[in-house]
């Protein structure tokens, strides 16, 4: 008999979380997990620039390959001579374009919209235009539209730099 009081008592012993405890719990996870997902939120914004920055480059680099290999790509007439390819960028409309020039016409290859959230922004140094030429001569060789191109999104900013020089592209 005395064994099952023993147990008796030991099972009334036995005792669950205060709701304080649950509360003060909660409370931490609850700001672990707004900590977490505005750390997410920053990362995500911040690689849609980064990606934004690294599909222009693509571009840029296409533009000027494109122009060193020389090669006259279909929507050219075979009886035209390749002057240049150039990459446009409308700040207006949000999109820029990898264009082939022969014998004085342009046509565009292709256009890219930036992505949602993401803008052209003006250099502080430059005034505020609405189309952007990057110009890649073939014959000539070099660049001609030189300068920044400034992308932002959720005042981050990513600055693309063509040199003078020959054109090299950087990003910031």
């Amino acid at each position: 008999m005395k064994l099952i009081s023993n147990f008796k008592f030991q099972i009334s012993n036995l005792h669950g979380f205060t709701m304080i405890e649950l509360i003060v719990v909660f409370l931490v996870m609850a700001v672990l997990s707004t900590v977490g997902i505005a750390s997410f939120v920053d990362y995500s914004r911040a690689q849609v620039l980064q990606q934004a920055a690294n599909d222009l480059v693509n571009t840029l680099n296409t533009a000027k390959t494109r122009t060193v290999s020389q090669n006259k790509p279909i929507e050219c007439p075979s009886t035209s001579v390749l002057q240049s390819y150039s990459v446009t960028i409308n700040t207006g409309a949000g999109t820029y374009s990898l264009n082939v020039t022969c014998s004085g016409v342009t046509t565009p290859l292709s256009t890219t919209p930036l992505t949602r959230d993401v803008s052209f922004n003006s250099a502080s140094d430059t005034p505020p235009t609405t189309t952007i030429n990057v110009i890649y001569p073939v014959l000539t060789g070099g660049v001609r539209g030189t300068g920044n191109i400034v992308l932002m999104s959720f005042n981050k900013t990513k600055t693309i730099t063509i040199s003078s020089s020959v054109g090299n592209i950087s990003v910031q």
